[in-house]
């Protein structure tokens, strides 16, 4: 392989299949190459997910630049992987190849729905160890899963969100997160689209706005960037 490599990573409980529309848009728009990485989300933890993540970026010989896009809590497998590669101590850093990392819809302080649902028997059957850990257990996770903008030396940013459907919980939200909940200290830029959680990834508008970031650093214009600094994790 050579080239620049966007690897494209879904949310919990969904499939490859549904995060191919922005891959596709990568690389014939943009010129990436573009992959949709597959994980068992529902079956294993963040952590596992993560080094999963680890073998695959470590398998892209010749490959000159490394970006990513999550969503939902591909976003957390993400960060997880950029946090296990970073040791203070030893000034061990992730790889010098990654670049730029897009988030859609990420829950980076947690969700609330899982906080809410998590005694629920169904939701733990459906999403396992990851729904605790977004939810009642998102202490335990929280700290692998630090600032990526100081793992990286690179600004962490993602689009954010707002739903405008009947019968959305209070709040700005997309029906699942919050959008106080996406915020993450060190983002570069921040955008709020009005797009529902489990369709934002496929909407046009968001391609057009990740490939912009992917390409320049920024969603509309260098001018009307929103980063985020001082926020809590």
């Amino acid at each position: 392989m050579s080239g620049k490599v966007v690897l494209v990573l879904h949310g919990l409980g969904d499939v490859r299949s549904r995060a191919e529309a922005m891959a596709k848009y990568l690389r014939s728009e943009g010129g990436y190459q573009a992959f949709c990485i597959s994980y068992p989300s529902v079956f294993d933890d963040i952590g596992s997910h993560a080094k999963s993540l680890a073998s695959v970026v470590a398998h892209l010989e010749g490959v000159e630049e490394i970006n990513f896009v999550g969503h939902s809590m591909g976003n957390l497998v993400i960060r997880h992987y950029l946090g296990d590669q970073t040791d203070a101590a030893t000034g061990r850093r992730p790889d010098p190849r990654i670049k730029r990392f897009v988030m859609i819809a990420p829950p980076n302080n947690g969700a609330e729905l899982a906080v809410k649902y998590g005694d629920n028997p169904a939701f733990i059957a459906l999403l396992g160890m990851p729904g605790q850990q977004l939810g009642k257990r998102w202490p335990e996770i929280a700290p692998q899963t630090g600032n990526a903008r100081l793992r990286v030396r690179h600004h962490c940013r993602r689009a954010g969100r707002r739903a405008w459907h009947a019968g959305a919980r209070g709040g700005d939200n997309d029906g699942v997160v919050t959008v106080a909940s996406t915020r993450l200290s060190g983002a570069r830029d921040f955008i709020v689209v009005p797009q529902l959680h489990f369709f934002i990834l496929q909407a046009p508008v968001v391609m057009q706005y990740t490939l912009r970031f992917l390409k320049d650093g920024y969603f509309v214009a260098p001018d009307q960037r929103h980063p985020l600094e001082g926020e809590r994790r």
